[in-house]
């Protein structure tokens, strides 16, 4: 007893044998030309390997396929002509195309840049000829499909084939596009602070209670006369060293009260620096409670 659809000119069938058992099967059938009444011959071919080969080969795929959806970088693979491969759930999500629409295509043409396409096929060529370091970290703007630059941090590996002969390349990228963008404007929010303490003579610290890392800014170092390479001192330190003596015992004070009960520092007094000169400051600060409120 036979059961299955038409596949490729050949019936793939369950078929049955004598003591009950069933079996995956290959069944072609042909007429025997010119017989009367028509007679037809068949082959029977037991599939049970080929067909467990084929569906362990399925899984496999299937779960490398959902290895490279679960990761949370763009995976693309290139042929030597640069045409896509292959690219994960997360690459198509960063260019805005479905798999079907990339797999096939021409990288270059669809996702780089134009005034970057030679530069960047040429960098295909320096791989696959050894020329370049295939693991080299790199960033390069893409274009997604509504045409959004996106800044792609990538690291590449060569792919070979059973001579050792390179044949693509496949590679990890990640979208630092938002991260830089936040990196460029720290900088110039740090670049105009300290152009604005310049300007007003201000500096600032952050300290750590008790004896804790403190932090300084540039200005807060050039008012109190101190080598930036030496670091910020403690604060017994800073009041040992730094406050001029007869103002000691009023800035402890103010110290501990504001440490202790109000939170909140502010004073003038006189500031003594490394090459004797004498400043006079005022200084303002606020302390914060940690977690568990000390």
């Amino acid at each position: 007893q036979v059961a299955g659809d038409q596949l490729d000119g050949d019936l793939e069938v369950v078929a049955q044998r004598s003591d009950g058992t069933v079996f995956p099967a290959s069944l072609a059938v042909g007429e025997i030309p010119g017989s009367n009444p028509p007679r037809f011959v068949g082959f029977i071919h037991d599939i049970t390997s080929r067909k467990a080969a084929v569906d362990a080969l399925r899984r496999e795929r299937d779960r490398a396929q959902s290895y490279l959806d679960l990761a949370e970088v763009m995976l693309l693979a290139l042929d030597s002509n640069g045409r896509i491969a292959l690219i994960n759930r997360k690459g198509c999500e960063i260019l805005g195309y479905a798999e079907a629409e990339l797999v096939g295509r021409d990288w270059f043409e669809v996702c780089v840049p134009e005034r970057a396409r030679d530069t960047s096929r040429s960098g295909l060529g320096d791989v696959l000829a050894g020329r370049r370091d295939a693991l080299a970290y790199a960033e390069a703007t893409i274009v997604t499909r509504a045409g959004d630059p996106k800044l792609i941090a990538w690291r590449t590996t060569l792919v070979r084939d059973e001579r050792g002969e390179p044949v693509g390349t496949l590679s990890s990228g990640e979208d630092v596009t938002e991260r830089r963008r936040a990196e460029t404007q720290l900088l110039q929010s740090e670049s105009l602070l300290r152009a604005a303490q310049a300007i007003a003579n201000l500096g600032n610290y952050e300290l750590h209670l008790p004896g804790g890392a403190a932090l300084w800014s540039d200005q807060m170092f050039r008012i109190v006369g101190r080598d930036p390479a030496a670091g910020p001192v403690t604060a017994s330190d800073f009041t040992a060293q730094l406050v001029h003596p007869d103002d000691r015992e009023r800035f402890l004070r103010e110290w501990q009260r504001a440490v202790g009960e109000t939170g909140k520092f502010d004073i003038e007094y006189r500031l003594l620096r490394p090459d004797g000169a004498v400043r006079d400051v005022h200084a303002i600060a606020q302390v914060t409670p940690g977690p568990d409120g000390e």
